[in-house]
């Protein structure tokens, strides 16, 4: 087992497409690279090479059974990525409820503007009418 310095970082490990997407199938088991291979528009060496790069990360381990190589996920180290996603929960349930406030406060301004002109108009004269005191002068 490599040491922490020698582990590839979880996070490069999974920047990569084709890796995640071999992450995915491999939650439904372990399975072998012939068949993670097939999956893939690339030669079997290129799936490869991911495969040892997910290893090296820790994310996938390899077993030997005969001639076949099989792939199983191994999602300890993707605690690592839990965590630090978690860590902006909080920033992005702050963010969507200014969000929500934003719209909220857009479609008030817009339903006012849709009403008839007339009706508009007829609620800022009522609005700005102050009641007079007083007799009225001629």
């Amino acid at each position: 087992m490599p040491s922490a310095a020698e582990r590839l970082d979880v996070f490069v490990a999974i920047a990569d497409p084709t890796r995640r997407a071999i992450l995915d199938r491999l939650r439904g088991g372990r399975a072998p690279v012939n068949e993670l291979a097939s999956g893939f528009d690339m030669s079997r060496p290129a799936v490869s090479k991911h495969l040892r790069i997910l290893r090296e990360a820790e994310l996938v381990r390899e077993t030997k059974e005969g001639r076949f190589r099989y792939y199983e996920l191994t999602p300890a180290q993707l605690e690592r990525v839990a965590a630090w996603a978690e860590t902006y929960r909080a920033f992005w349930a702050s963010s969507l409820h200014a969000l929500k406030q934003h719209v909220e406060s857009r479609r008030a301004e817009l339903d006012l503007l849709e009403r008839p002109a007339v009706e508009r108009a007829a609620s800022l004269r009522v609005s700005s009418k102050t009641p007079h005191r007083g007799k009225r002068r001629s």
